[in-house]
């Protein structure tokens, strides 16, 4: 991610407000979140989120960007994530990547735009 760019506070996907780079992820994720090694790692990070779906069997049926922040070295990314019918009865959930000084707490999270990334830069 690139850490240069100034703070931003955003609500859609903009390459001129939060640079190329992350915006071609974002993109990406938009259109490629219901293969199945994405909707996997996206419902891991999810249960590390919510506690209540630890245990649920997750499908995401559909995913919304909300909002991108950045202010100084952190980057806040929302979304509103639809899940299928689960154990939780959970029907719909933000969730919210956090990256500081570009890398995530969570090592799922670093996987997931690591992965997307390449293939990102394979396209161009």
């Amino acid at each position: 991610m690139d850490l240069t760019l100034p703070d931003f506070d955003t609500k859609g996907i903009d390459s001129t407000v939060m640079g190329p780079q992350l915006a071609d992820v974002l993109d990406y994720l938009l259109e490629n979140y219901h293969q199945t090694v994405y909707n996997r790692q996206l419902a891991q990070i999810l249960k590390e989120q919510e506690p209540s779906l630890e245990y649920a069997d997750l499908y995401l049926t559909k995913i919304q960007f909300l909002n991108a922040k950045k202010e100084g070295d952190e980057i806040n990314i929302w979304f509103t994530v639809w899940l299928a019918k689960n154990s939780s009865d959970i029907k719909k959930i933000n969730l919210v990547f956090r990256f500081k000084g570009g890398v995530s707490d969570s090592q799922e999270t670093n996987e997931l735009f690591g992965d997307m990334s390449k293939f990102v830069q394979r396209r161009e």
